[in-house]
């Protein structure tokens, strides 16, 4: 079972998966800047298990490998 959820919070957004033993995921996070995008605390491409494959669009994709991750990074609603 792959779960996934999100939140809201101080102008950013919460962004938390987890992947099943065995298996692998690949992540399209809504932001456009990796720079500022982070994974339990630190920059996402640095943290275990998250490999930074390309950008799409005003998306960051990475794979992430077994697991439970917590994405954080600035968010701003567009009207």
């Amino acid at each position: 079972l792959i779960k996934s959820g999100w939140a809201l919070e101080d102008g950013g957004m919460i962004l938390e998966v987890t992947v099943p033993a065995n298996t692998s995921a690949v992540l399209h996070v809504p932001c456009s800047e990796k720079d500022r995008i982070e994974e339990g605390g630190v920059p996402a491409a640095e943290s275990e298990g998250v490999t930074y494959l390309r950008k799409e669009g005003d998306r960051i994709l990475y794979e992430v490998a077994s697991g439970s991750y917590r994405f954080t990074f600035p968010w701003k609603i567009k009207h």
